[in-house]
């Protein structure tokens, strides 16, 4: 029952917080978005490091 009742109050408050959700999603998406390039560009820049790092030990052995 009490699960229910919780539910039941979520369904209500569903339509008000759609509105605060929906925007709060947009800044969470601007801002996962940034986080993914710049998380992105970082794994790139150490494949990059890595890759020459054993490109130079080939080359030296």
């Amino acid at each position: 029952m009490g699960r229910r009742s919780k539910k039941s109050k979520k369904k209500k408050s569903h339509p008000a917080k759609s509105a605060t959700s929906s925007s709060s999603k947009r800044s969470y998406s601007t801002t996962e978005n940034a986080a993914y390039y710049f998380l992105a560009i970082v794994g790139l820049g150490l494949l990059i490091l890595l890759i020459a790092g054993i490109l130079d030990y080939v080359g030296v052995f």
